[in-house]
């Protein structure tokens, strides 16, 4: 979970930057800054997902059943003592 939220962290300084750099140009892409906001929001799912998962003592195939099957979070869930 650290690590996603490291990510998370940095992914939103970069759409940070990307936005002031569209100010400064006047030109905005809202594609763009959706796509990058919508990688945020899915790590976002991704912590709470794996929180739950921690809470709950749920099994590695249980985590991705619940995320729609297997993700990165398959690994990061198999390193995790059960």
């Amino acid at each position: 979970m650290r690590e996603i939220a490291e990510q998370r962290e940095e992914h939103i300084r970069d759409l940070g930057g990307l936005a002031l750099e569209m100010h400064k140009r006047d030109r905005f892409e809202p594609r763009l800054l959706s796509e990058k906001a919508a990688e945020i929001a899915a790590l976002e799912a991704e912590t709470k997902l794996l929180r739950r998962a921690l809470e709950e003592g749920l099994t590695t195939g249980e985590l991705e059943a619940l995320g729609g099957g297997p993700s990165k979070l398959g690994t990061a869930a198999e390193s995790q003592p059960q």
